[in-house]
């Protein structure tokens, strides 16, 4: 999942993780998905911006990026939280 607070940030960012993917070797490629899906979708904030798509290793993910289905959507706005005091 990438997350931007814009969508033209977002492009950008799905446009800079294909040019890192390309660049990654097959042997370095066992343990750098589990490792990327993690960052990605614990490690980062989110924003009102999302790309995400379900794929199961690094070339399903170029695949997914070249298809154009990396689009990145608008997210509804976050729920606003209220507090009630009882006073005691």
């Amino acid at each position: 999942m990438l997350s931007a607070k814009d969508e033209q940030a977002a492009q950008t960012m799905s446009s800079n993780l294909h040019e890192h993917l390309l660049k990654i070797k097959a042997e370095e490629e066992d343990g750098f998905f589990d490792n990327l899906a993690y960052t990605l979708g614990q490690r980062r904030s989110v924003f009102p911006w999302i790309a995400a798509q379900p794929v199961q290793n690094t070339s399903g993910l170029i695949k997914a990026i070249e298809a154009g289905k990396m689009k990145p959507t608008r997210t509804k706005e976050r729920p606003r939280l209220g507090f009630v005091f009882t006073g005691q």
